[in-house]
This record gives C-alpha cells, structure tokens and sequence, in this order.
C-alpha cells in the first residue's frame, strides 16, 4: 500500500532553493531564497528576520567559496543557521548511483480520488512542497486510475510539473471492466501511456515495473524501460515486488547490453517489515539501486491510532 510517504509538517511557507551536495552520502537541506525567509512573519519577529538573512548570507557565501575553492565539504554551514534559529527543512537523498535527488520522506496518494477529495488532495501537497518535499507516489491501481487523474487535475491548476517528483508504476491496463497486469512490451507501453494522460504530463520520473510477471521474459521488461529511457517518457526506472535474485538479474542484463540501469527498487520496510533487510537491502547496495520505502509506518499500526480499537476512518 502506498500511505507510505508521509508528509511530517515542521515549518510552512519554505522551498524555492536547493543547496548544493558534494557528498551524496549526506542528504542536503533543501533551503528556499534567503530573501524569502528573511520576510516571512510567520518564521520569526523582524530581530529575528534580519539575524537570519545576514546569518544565512554569510553561510551560502561560505559554502560557495569552499566549494570553489576545492574543499569538497557538504555545504552544513546554511542547515546549522537555520538550526540555530529552531527552522527544520526536509533533507534529500540520491537515489542510489543516480544523479536523482528527492526528498527523504514523499507523499502517497493510494487513497486520492476515492477517500481523499481534491481539497484534502491540494492541503496535502501544498504541506509536502512547504517543508521541502518533492517526490509524488502513485498509481494506476490507485482507484483505478483515479488518484492519478487527481494528479493531472492539480497540475493544471495551481501546482507546477517542475516542483514534482512523480513516481507511478507500469504494467496495469484496463479493457472495459476488466483490468490486467503484465510486464511484457505491449503492457509496459500502454500502461504508460494512460499513465501520462491522465496526470497530464509529457515524462515521468521514476517509473517501477509494479511486479514480476510470471510470463513475460526478464529481457523483454528491461529493453521496454530502457526504450522509455532513451526516448525521455520516463527519466528513471526501477521495480517493485522483485525478489533480490531476479531484480540483480535484470539489472545486470541491462548493463552488459549497455542500456540504462534502474536506479530504485520499491518495497515494504518499516520497524513491522524487516524482511527486505535480509536479501533486498543487502542487493540495492551492491548493485547501487536506491530503495522506496512503502508503508513506513507500517500501514498506520505505528503511529498509535490502533493503540485501543479500530477507528472509523481505519481503511
């Protein structure tokens, strides 16, 4: 289930800049415009604002000469101002040996279009872009394509594509009624395509093969990923649901053709589902893949709503 990417609220009204990372080890704050924070109200009293854009000034001049200089140092020196100050922003990740670079914690939408409307839709992406967060993780098994179309609307109204991650999935297609999976050519393709229709869009981000298929070999799902790839439908790939056995197995396919590898695989992880940490993790590791955590807070069992009875908005 995708209620995996939970937005954790700190401070509102704060994105626009991205501080550079020299170290991919270490996530980096993502720090909105100096001028921008200095003005805002609702940071800190006018004392406060002035301290803040001089202390924040004198950091990004800091960070930049250091950098230029040749001391490849992570620019902490702008984090540990605002710190200074009690302001907390979202720190981003490379996805594994990409150049991809997200927000640590991204938002889910396994419940927009069917339990959550589009003004419950907008609060929550609106609370994700304010506290530095980028990444969108979605669907077309999501209401059956609805929380996607749901995506597609917002973007045509008030969110730009440009601030967004989107992560969706690839193999579900629909005739009629009736819907199918596959991870052969044909359904990777059209599954795509429906995709990019109804969130309006021209590229997806991250695109996972959303499981293994029994029947379609490994080499025909590689070429199809690395074909949307090439022709820019989507900028990285990566699966879900594949043992570790199988995804290294594609992974080195796509290599020794010298095609363009996946970057991710998504999983099941939190204090409840450790599993992955025998074969999964140890896999991406060696095989520089990032992981997607789905269900962080174990399908909502770890943050102590289900402490005394089941509440009625449980799903």
């Amino acid at each position: 289930g995708n209620d995996s990417h939970d937005v954790m609220p700190e401070v509102a009204n704060h994105r626009g800049f991205r501080a550079e990372l020299n170290d991919c080890r270490e996530g980096s704050a993502r720090i909105p415009p100096t001028e921008q924070i200095a003005k805002d109200a609702n940071v800190c009293g006018r004392r406060n604002r002035k301290e803040l854009s001089d202390t924040l000034n004198d950091a990004q001049n800091d960070c930049f000469e250091n950098t230029h200089g040749g001391q490849h140092s992570p620019p902490r020196c702008a984090r540990q101002a605002l710190g200074a100050l009690g302001l907390v922003f979202m720190r981003e990740r490379t996805v594994g040996h990409s150049g991809l670079r997200i927000g640590e914690i991204g938002l889910g939408t396994l419940t927009w279009g069917r339990d959550t409307d589009e003004t419950q839709a907008i609060g929550q992406l609106k609370t994700l872009l304010n506290e530095g967060g980028n990444l969108v993780d979605t669907s077309p098994a999501f209401g059956a394509g609805a929380a996607e179309s749901l995506i597609g609307t917002l973007l045509s109204g008030a969110f730009s594509r440009e601030d967004l991650v989107l992560c969706t999935k690839a193999g579900f297609t629909a005739t009629g009624s009736r819907s199918r999976f596959g991870a052969g050519r044909g359904a990777i393709f059209d599954s795509v395509e429906a995709s990019l229709e109804r969130m309006k869009t021209t590229y997806i981000d991250v695109l996972f093969v959303a499981a293994p298929d029994p029947l379609a070999p490994d080499a025909e799902t590689a070429q199809a990923l690395a074909s949307l790839v090439e022709n820019g439908t989507a900028r990285y790939i990566g699966l879900m649901g594949y043992p570790a056995w199988r995804a290294a197995a594609l992974q080195q396919l796509l290599a020794e053709r010298h095609l363009p590898v996946l970057s991710a695989i998504e999983t099941e992880y939190s204090l409840l589902a450790r599993d992955c940490e025998e074969e999964i993790v140890p896999m991406a590791a060696h095989m520089g893949l990032g992981i997607f955590a789905a269900s962080p807070l174990g399908r909502g069992v770890l943050t102590g709503k289900y402490r005394r009875t089941i509440p009625p908005t449980s799903r």
